[in-house]
C-alpha cells in the first residue's frame, strides 16, 4: 500500500470523529454565546435545585447513551497483514485495498497466481518477505 493511500484511509477511517468533534464545539460554542441571555430566565423560572436535578439527570441518561451505544456497536475485526494479504482471525483472506473478503486463489491475467478480488479487480500474489511464492496452504499454516 502507498503512503499516499495510507494517509486516504486514516482520513477517511476518522471523518467522522472529525466531524462529531466539530459539531461539539460548534454547540459548545454556542451553548457559552447563549448562557448569558438564557440564563436569568431560567434563574427567574425556576429553583437552582431544579436546574441542578436537570442537568444531573441529562448527564446520567447522556451516559448510559453512550454505554449502550459502545455495547451494542458492532466490533470490527483486527485484519492481519502476511504475505501482502489481510487475514482475520478465522485465516480468512481479506484484500488488502478495500478489506472486502471473499478472495479467490487462481492463475490470472495468464499465469499469475494470487487472490483475485472482485471489487478491486486486481490479483495479489503470496509472497514472502523475500519475494518468493508462498502457497496458500502454507500461508494459512503460518498465520
Amino acid at each position: 500500500m502507498s503512503p499516499i493511500e495510507k494517509i486516504q484511509e486514516g482520513f477517511f477511517g476518522h471523518i467522522g470523529t472529525a466531524a462529531a468533534l466539530v459539531v461539539t464545539g460548534l454547540i459548545g460554542w454556542l451553548a457559552l454565546e447563549a448562557a448569558p441571555i438564557v440564563a436569568p430566565a431560567v434563574e427567574s423560572a425556576l429553583p437552582v435545585r431544579v436546574v441542578l436535578a436537570i442537568l444531573a439527570l441529562s448527564l446520567i441518561v447522556n451516559v448510559g447513551f453512550a454505554v449502550a451505544i459502545w455495547r451494542l456497536s458492532p466490533k470490527l475485526q483486527a485484519l492481519k497483514l502476511k504475505y501482502g494479504i489481510l487475514w482475520d482471525s478465522e485465516k480468512n483472506p481479506h484484500c488488502p485495498i478495500c478489506k472486502n473478503a471473499g478472495l479467490d486463489y487462481g492463475e490470472w491475467n495468464y499465469g499469475q497466481l494470487g487472490y483475485f478480488c472482485n471489487s478491486c479487480e486486481k490479483v495479489y500474489g503470496l509472497k514472502d518477505s523475500a519475494g518468493k511464492d508462498v502457497k496458500p496452504n502454507d500461508a494459512i499454516a503460518a498465520l
